[in-house]
């Protein structure tokens, strides 16, 4: 056995985890539950990566994410699985609208029935009424092919050879628009409908709340599930706020035997003889192990939790040359209910430039509507982030400390703040409580590259057969994570565990 800090390890595991976000999580209780001894090692405290909270003063502030898909009973609800098959309840609220996006000055509410959001932007773009009809029909075919007829709760890319042999003979025609789908942009399938114009811009910014693409680097086979899924399968809301739902899962992988190890870093996955072996943590103590699954960003891995000498030279230049989403900028904040009017939303995304993705597409997250458990009678506690499209430095550089830096996050709050005032006039009266979270921060606590958020972009040549697998080129070591599948946000992420326990 091993000692480390009080806590007593085996010598050796079937698997170690690394990571404790929701992909490492999924992956590491699904295989507790088939009886393999497992352990799941963390830099942080607890568990649930980008899915955490944390409390001050009495009030919970969402990490990152704040609206959960995948509970529903219909479309796309990995949750629901993944719940129902580790016998571990959670309690959800399901919100009455999706969004509302305040386009150029223009609200648009996006309602989970299609029929009643179609009337909202026909309303918005009246010469538009035959070409969105026609979209969203066959999007609806789309979807149907994609999702509902394929009820997969793994990623497409882990499919045994038996089972892709088995989709292609019983459904042809379905593969090869699926491939088609995945060689061509949104922007190409938009193209087919309308004629150019504010629209296009629209579904632009669509894109860009969904995947952090542009609608001309987002493959055209996730328009189905950008565009629709949210109305067919709900958004949701862990009661007592997103902490509940890693909390919930790491409530399961200990009910079925496994270990957790938080507050230390794995410096190194060991490759021997060309095979992944264990890890060796910052401290530099090893633990054996049958499997290793890296559920860390391929950044990390590639020159990182894999040192240089075990790694291909193709291989490396590869993982380097990939491009990451953009950063983000986030502000956590306790306001006064007064802070907003009364017909203020949960999720309110702010659109000024239609023409450009730019540090102005915020989103406000208010889950205090929905669950008001999370902060005291008459407040309410705010989640704002945009992107940061400009430079930031790294937690080991000595600029994160210096004054220069300082003076950059409290410039890009103060635009931020800025900007919810013009659509919220006083609102800056009624904070009480603000702390700002910048790239850096996001990076130095989560270990997301430069603060991207999402991992590689999700854009045409880093698609689905072009990103990380479950399976690594190293005997028993898998990936996990945003790394490895072709979506972002927290269902996509609990695939990938699935992936990688499979």
């Amino acid at each position: 056995m091993i000692l480390c800090d009080d806590l007593l390890l085996r010598e050796r595991y079937d698997v170690i985890v690394v990571g404790a976000g929701l992909g490492g999580l999924v992956a590491a209780s699904l295989l507790a539950k088939r009886g393999l001894s497992v352990l799941l090692i963390d830099q942080q405290h607890k568990p649930g990566g980008s899915c955490t909270s944390f409390k001050r003063d009495g009030v919970v502030y969402d990490v990152g994410t704040a609206m959960i898909y995948g509970f529903g009973e219909r479309g796309f609800h990995p949750f629901r699985f993944l719940m129902n098959e580790l016998d571990e309840p959670i309690d959800i609220v399901a919100h009455r609208t999706l969004a509302r996006m305040t386009f150029e000055g223009h609200e648009i509410i996006f309602w989970p029935d299609v029929e009643r959001f179609l009337q909202e932007l026909e309303r918005l773009f009246p010469g538009e009424h035959d070409a969105l009809r026609a979209f969203y029909r066959d999007l609806g075919k789309m979807y149907e092919h994609i999702v509902i007829k394929n009820e997969l709760v793994v990623p497409p890319t882990e499919l045994s050879a038996r089972q892709g042999l088995r989709q292609l003979l019983a459904s042809p025609l379905q593969v090869l628009r699926m491939q088609k789908l995945l060689s061509i942009s949104v922007q190409d399938l938009l193209d087919r409908y309308f004629a150019g114009g504010p629209i296009i811009h629209f579904f632009d910014k669509l894109c860009s709340a969904y995947c952090y693409c542009t609608a001309a680097e987002a493959p055209a086979v996730l328009a189905a599930t950008m565009f629709l899924d949210n109305h067919i399968g709900g958004v949701y809301y862990p009661a007592g706020g997103a902490q509940m739902l890693p909390n919930k899962l790491e409530k399961a992988f200990e009910r079925y035997g496994g270990q957790t190890l938080y507050r230390h870093l794995v410096d190194q996955v060991l490759i021997r003889d060309g095979r992944a072996c264990g890890v060796r943590l910052s401290g530099g103590v090893e633990i054996a192990a049958d499997r290793v699954i890296a559920n860390a960003t391929v950044w990390n891995i590639y020159g990182g939790l894999v040192r240089p000498e075990h790694i291909a030279p193709e291989r490396l230049a590869w993982a380097r040359q990939l491009v990451p989403t953009f950063p983000s900028m986030t502000l956590y904040m306790l306001v006064d209910r007064a802070a907003f009017p009364e017909t203020v939303m949960p999720w309110e995304i702010m659109i000024e430039n239609r023409a450009v993705i730019d540090n102005t597409d915020l989103t406000l997250y208010i889950n205090a509507l929905v669950d008001q458990t999370l902060c005291p009678p008459g407040k309410l506690v705010v989640m704002a982030i945009a992107p940061q499209l400009d430079s930031w430095p790294a937690p080991n550089d000595p600029m994160y400390h210096s004054e220069a830096y300082a003076a950059h996050k409290q410039a890009a709050a103060d635009a931020m703040l800025a900007q919810i005032e013009r659509h919220y006039p006083g609102f800056g009266q009624h904070i009480e409580t603000l702390i700002v979270g910048t790239p850096t921060t996001l990076e130095r606590y989560l270990l997301k590259n430069g603060g991207a958020v999402g991992g590689p972009k999700n854009m045409l040549g880093q698609q689905m057969l072009k990103r990380l697998h479950a399976v690594s080129e190293w005997p028993g070591l898998y990936f996990c994570g945003d790394s490895t599948v072709m979506a972002t946000g927290a269902p996509a992420t609990a695939v990938s565990g699935v992936g990688a326990a499979n």
